[in-house]
């Protein structure tokens, strides 16, 4: 699943050299704002068939929480 996040972000944030790990920070590491935050969201939910709750975005920080949180609606 962290190949397909790292795929999504690299091609929201155009970079195809960007190194990805589940210890990123959104905010800090990859310099997302909240905007960047909703869009990229978006991409992945259309992207992966899935829908964030509410409750998922806001305990979200770090790429390891997006991961476990796809692995989840996924299953």
């Amino acid at each position: 699943m962290l190949d397909q996040l790292t795929k999504l972000i690299r091609e929201y944030k155009d970079d195809d050299t960007l190194e990805v790990n589940e210890k990123m920070t959104l905010s800090g590491d990859l310099g997302l704002s909240s905007l960047d935050f909703i869009q990229l969201g978006t991409l992945i939910e259309e992207d992966l068939h899935i829908r964030f709750s509410d409750r998922d975005i806001k305990d979200i920080r770090t790429v390891g929480d997006v991961v476990r949180i796809i692995e989840r609606l996924k299953n």
